[in-house]
């Protein structure tokens, strides 16, 4: 929540003690997404 409020969208956000079976259900990111130039 700390970095919500600092700016960061919740989607770029990786909830890394969240198992990741659970991490699809949270309004956080689910896992890193690459991107490309």
């Amino acid at each position: 929540e700390e970095l919500v409020e600092l700016g960061i969208p919740a989607q770029s956000i990786v909830l890394g003690l969240q198992p990741p079976e659970v991490r699809p259900y949270t309004s956080y990111a689910s896992s890193i997404e690459m991107v490309s130039p």
